[in-house]
C-alpha cells in the first residue's frame, strides 16, 4: 500500500475529516488533501504530526528503513520516531 493510501486509511480509522487532521497538525487542508491523493509526499516531520493526530505511530506508514530514506539526518529520525511512539504509548496507558 502506498503512503498516500496509508494516510487516508489512518484518518478514516480515526474517524476524522481532512479538515480535522489539517487543524490538528497545522497543515493546510489543501496540502493535506494532496498528501492523500498522492500528488505530494509529506516530509517526515509532517508525517509525524499526521500520525499523532490519527493515533498511530510513524511505522504505520512504512517500515523503519523506508522512513529513514525520507530524511538525511538519522538523529532527527530517531527523535521523531521516539516522540511519536511515546505520545501513542501514553494515550494507550
Amino acid at each position: 500500500m502506498k503512503i498516500n493510501e496509508k494516510i487516508k486509511e489512518a484518518r478514516k480509522a480515526a474517524g476524522l475529516t481532512q479538515q480535522q487532521v489539517a487543524d490538528a497538525t497545522g497543515i493546510d487542508r489543501q496540502v493535506y488533501s494532496m498528501y492523500e491523493r498522492g500528488a505530494r509526499n509529506p516530509r517526515l516531520d509532517k508525517l509525524g504530526k499526521i500520525a499523532e493526530a490519527c493515533g498511530v505511530t510513524l511505522e504505520y506508514f512504512g517500515n523503519t528503513e523506508s522512513l529513514q530514506k525520507r530524511i538525511v539526518d538519522k538523529k532527527e529520525y530517531r527523535r521523531l520516531y521516539m516522540q511519536s511512539y511515546m505520545k501513542n504509548y501514553r494515550k494507550n496507558m
